[in-house]
């Protein structure tokens, strides 16, 4: 049997928390059309109040649609098929590029309904959902700040990370070291006054020019977090607990409960939107802190960066530890 495609009309608002559904509907046959009664529509698990607790629950504002203070309804098409399952989804009212991204977003992420039935068969059925995008206000700092980590998180998978750190020894109010580092999904170059580290996602070296030696080794996960203190950042949303926000004018602030960790206290730039701080405390009363400055991302980088060149460093002496 052809499978039918039913075209009813669905409003989901965030705001007013209705869902219609037209219950008369029209069937594409060999690109014909004609009205019928379902006798059954289908149905998102929890029914109309599932639906809108699912899109508020998964929506995240896009951090680019927030600086550019865009806001607004978009109006997003899509099929459940015979086996209940959200497809083919397509905008149909536009409100941004970032905004529309989400609304497909969401719809991709939906659980399976049930399907709706004819004459006791499954049918595909086509909804149009409008998805209203109202930029939250100054309490909803939890939210605000579970989508800029998203994007933060994404940044650190996909882009090269070039910035400016300073560490310090939280607990006793002591500065360690300060330099630069360069990130590239998993690869890190990081350079101070006391050393230079490169790891290409394999062999890490480690420079020390006081005695102009090399020391090549491979790094277990907890030293790569050690020293690639964005790591941490990965691991937030998938912590236990998230604290409440605190704002203030120019930053955001969370705390985070992770595995290992008594906490971690990650601060975001309100205008940029890229970290600024991160805190971490050890259950054994250590506090470490790195402070981050010049925050940039790129698209690409030459591999070489995240390697060790001997040629570079005449005379040095390689220690292979491996």
């Amino acid at each position: 049997m052809k499978p039918k495609h039913i075209f009813p009309l669905l409003i989901a608002l965030l705001i007013s928390s209705t869902i219609f559904a037209q219950s008369t509907d029209s069937i594409s046959t060999n690109d014909k059309k004609k009205f019928v009664i379902l006798e059954k529509m289908p149905e998102f698990p929890g029914g109309e109040q599932g639906i809108i607790n699912f899109l508020k629950q998964n929506i995240k504002y896009p951090p680019e649609a927030m600086m550019a203070e865009s806001q607004g309804r978009v109006l997003v098409r899509f099929m459940v098929n015979e086996n209940g399952e959200a497809v083919k989804p397509e905008i149909m009212i536009h409100a941004s590029p970032e905004l529309d991204r989400e609304a497909l977003r969401l719809v991709s992420i939906m659980p399976k309904w049930k399907p709706g039935q004819l004459n006791g068969d499954n049918v595909s059925v086509w909804f149009i959902l409008p998805i209203i995008f109202k930029l939250p206000d100054a309490n909803s700092l939890l939210y605000n700040t579970e989508s800029i980590v998203d994007k933060i998180i994404s940044d650190i998978n996909k882009s090269v990370i070039v910035a400016d750190f300073s560490l310090e020894d939280a607990k006793n109010n002591k500065h360690i070291t300060s330099g630069r580092f360069i990130i590239q999904k998993g690869k890190i170059m990081i350079e101070t006054p006391e050393k230079k580290i490169w790891f290409d996602r394999k062999t890490m070296w480690t420079y020390f020019p006081q005695t102009n030696e090399v020391n090549i080794t491979k790094p277990k996960k907890r030293e790569l977090e050690d020293i690639n203190f964005l790591l941490l950042i990965k691991r937030l949303n998938k912590s236990r607990e998230r604290l409440p926000s605190i704002p203030t004018d120019k930053e955001l602030k969370v705390t985070y409960v992770i595995a290992n960790y008594e906490n971690v206290e990650l601060t975001i730039d309100k205008v940029t939107y890229s970290p600024t701080k991160i805190v971490y405390s050890e259950k054994n009363g250590n506090r470490t802190q790195f402070n981050i400055s010049n925050y940039k991302t790129a698209t690409n980088i030459d591999n070489s960066v995240f390697t060790f060149n001997k040629t570079n460093y005449k005379g040095v002496y390689v220690n292979d530890l491996r």
